[in-house]
């Protein structure tokens, strides 16, 4: 797995550092309500506004995913429950086993062959 990140990262990070040397040249940047004029490069106009979308949505999906979230941590507290109460049986069969013995095994099953049943 190391490996497969390393084969994505480089030719990803080449591909950028390539972008933003041929991409050098200035633009304005109006951001227009404010009546602010800003020249930037064109590089950093167009990889900030990746980062920004990238951004955007991870938070969108964080947000749409805190339903399964709460389910996940109300699903560890039934786990941690249920882990302590098993426990305690656990532990109280075993004080009980240490009163009065290991429990009898099953009830033996006798087949149709046995030489002690007795006929009716």
């Amino acid at each position: 797995m190391k490996h497969f990140s390393w084969l994505l990262t480089v030719p990803l990070t080449v591909m950028v550092v390539v972008f933003a040397v041929a991409n050098r040249g200035f633009v304005p940047l109006d951001l227009w309500p404010f009546a602010i004029e800003v020249r930037i490069p064109v590089f950093l106009l167009v990889l900030g506004s990746m980062l920004f979308g990238f951004l955007i949505g991870g938070l969108v999906m964080w947000l749409s995913l805190g339903k399964q979230r709460r389910k996940g941590r109300a699903a560890k507290g039934q786990i941690a429950k249920l882990e302590r109460q098993t426990q305690e049986l656990e532990q109280a069969r075993g004080r009980a086993e240490a009163r009065n013995g290991p429990p009898a095994g099953p009830p033996a099953i006798r087949q149709p062959g046995d030489s002690n049943l007795t006929a009716a």
